[in-house]
C-alpha cells in the first residue's frame, strides 16, 4: 500500500525548474542571513566614484567577486504536472519528503509563495529536509560512522563524506523521523554517481534536470510508482497518471505553468557541495 512507503524528491531542476542567479531584490530573506545584507557586499569604488561624478550617485557591486549579481532577476516555474500528482498521490497515502540542499530560509520562503508546496511537504504524510538537516547528517556519519544503521549508505558517505549531494536514506531518515525512504528522485548527477558506486541506484531515479518536457512530471511519477510497488499492484492507482515513454512535450491545450520570480535564489541554494 501507498500509506507505507516513503518518495523523497528534490527541489532545483527535479521540481522546481530554473536554476540561474539572483541579485538586486533580496526580497524578505535577506534581513534574516547578515551575509547576504547589501551592506556586506564588495563595492566597485571606480564605478561607484563614476556615478558620483556624473551627477548620480549609486553604489556599484564588484561583479567579480559576486558573479550572481550578473543576473537581476530570475523566472523559475515547477516541472509540469509534477506538483498535481504528488498531490494525488499524497491523498492516497504515500509519504513526501522534500529534501534539498537549499538553505531552510529559502524553503519556508517558497512555502509562503506558493501554498500547494506546504499542502505537500507538511502534516503527518510530509516532511522537509534542507541543507542545515543534510549537513548535521553528513557530519555525524564522518564523525561517528558507527551510528549509521543503513550499511548502503554508510558506504555512500564513505565515498563523500561531506557532500550536500548524499542525501542517503539513512540521512534522511535522521533528519525527517521516518523509516528508510523507498526512492529518490533528483537530477544530481553527483548523487547519481555516488549511489551507483556505494550500491543505492535501487533507491534513486536519476532524471535529467535542464529538459522541463522531456521529464514531464506526470511520465516522472509514472515512473517512480513503478519502481516504489509491482506493476500489476499499482496499476489501477496510477492508471490517471499514465504517458507515453516516449513523451516529450506538453499534451494539445495543456497550459504552460506560470513564471514567477525567485528572488534569492543564488545566495540561498547551496552551502556548497563540500562545505
Amino acid at each position: 500500500m501507498l500509506n507505507s512507503r516513503w518518495l523523497a524528491i528534490d527541489l532545483d531542476d527535479t521540481l522546481l525548474m530554473g536554476s540561474f542567479t539572483t541579485g538586486y531584490e533580496w526580497g524578505e530573506l535577506g534581513l534574516a542571513h547578515k551575509s547576504l545584507k547589501y551592506s556586506n557586499l564588495t563595492t566597485d569604488w571606480i564605478r561607484s566614484i563614476k556615478c558620483l561624478m556624473s551627477g548620480k550617485p549609486k553604489r556599484i557591486f564588484c561583479l567579480s567577486t559576486h558573479p550572481f549579481l550578473k543576473n537581476p532577476r530570475v523566472e523559475v516555474a515547477f516541472r509540469p504536472g509534477l506538483l498535481e500528482g504528488l498531490m494525488e498521490l499524497k491523498n492516497l497515502g504515500l509519504g513526501l519528503i522534500l529534501a534539498t540542499a537549499s538553505d531552510r530560509s529559502r524553503v519556508a520562503f517558497l512555502m509562503k509563495r506558493f501554498p500547494a508546496l506546504n499542502d505537500l511537504f507538511s502534516g503527518e504524510r510530509g516532511r522537509v529536509v534542507a541543507a542545515q538537516a543534510i549537513t548535521e547528517s553528513a557530519l555525524i556519519a564522518e564523525a561517528q560512522p558507527e551510528l549509521i544503521y543503513d550499511t548502503v549508505s554508510a558506504r555512500a558517505h564513505l565515498l563523500r563524506p561531506r557532500s550536500l549531494a548524499v542525501k542517503s536514506p539513512w540521512a534522511i531518515s535522521r533528519a525527517a523521523d521516518i523509516p528508510l525512504y523507498d526512492l529518490l528522485i533528483d537530477d544530481s548527477t553527483t548523487t547519481a554517481s555516488c549511489f551507483h558506486e556505494a550500491g543505492l541506484s535501487k533507491k534513486l531515479l536519476a532524471i535529467e534536470g535542464r529538459h522541463t518536457w522531456s521529464g514531464y512530471g506526470i511520465h516522472i511519477l509514472d515512473t517512480a510508482l513503478n519502481r516504489l510497488m509491482q506493476l500489476e499492484t499499482v496499476s489501477s492507482i496510477a492508471s490517471s497518471l499514465r504517458c507515453p515513454a516516449d513523451f516529450h512535450q506538453p499534451p494539445a491545450g495543456f497550459p504552460i505553468p506560470p513564471k514567477v520570480e525567485d528572488p534569492l535564489y543564488f545566495p540561498l541554494l547551496h552551502y556548497s557541495d563540500q562545505f
